[in-house]
């Protein structure tokens, strides 16, 4: 008896802690149960979209919301400038700062994770997936643009972009 009852509170546990993947936006908690209507709520009315899509900007961030008839897909936050921010993502327990974490420090939080790298003339983009124990078909991406051209110098750049969202997730750079 007692080792069902210990076994049902660390289901309990580890549930809850897993199911805690959510973003701290401006002082609002946003996770991928939100809707278009508790989005507008938080963020007030979006300076474009339509019931598929919202668009804000709101101080330093340019969010963006993607909605399918079964509720967000996609849920994006990037830095219009690198200052370090109070925007946070919690990805099982572990903190990501915009702004102030890299891509480098961030790999030192988590086991496992997937990464990309894509150059461009105007600069590069580097993303960290990491794997998290959620099997919602979530995934978690953290970004950091910038005019770098080689992965060891813009790993060590600010993050300054992360999105929750059901797309695949890139990794040109293989996983860990």
């Amino acid at each position: 008896m007692n080792k069902h009852i210990i076994a049902i509170l660390l289901a309990t546990f580890t549930t809850s802690v897993f199911a805690a993947d959510h973003m701290i936006i401006n002082g609002k908690t946003v996770t991928m149960n939100d809707s278009r209507s508790t989005l507008i709520q938080k963020f007030g009315k979006p300076e474009s979209g339509t019931a598929q899509f919202s668009n804000w900007t709101v101080g330093n961030l340019s969010i963006y919301a993607n909605y399918s008839p079964k509720g967000l897909t996609q849920f994006s936050v990037n830095q219009l400038n690198n200052a370090p921010s109070k925007h946070v993502i919690n990805i099982e327990g572990k903190t990501i700062t915009l702004g102030k974490d890299t891509i480098r420090t961030a790999t030192g939080k988590f086991k496992h994770a997937c990464f990309n790298f894509d150059e461009g003339r105007q600069g590069s983009t580097y993303t960290m997936t990491p794997k998290t124990a959620v099997k919602n078909k979530l995934n978690i991406v953290l970004e950091t643009t910038a005019d770098a051209y080689d992965v060891k110098t813009i790993s060590s750049m600010p993050i300054n972009g992360f999105s929750f969202t059901q797309d695949a997730a890139a990794s040109n750079q293989g996983c860990k």
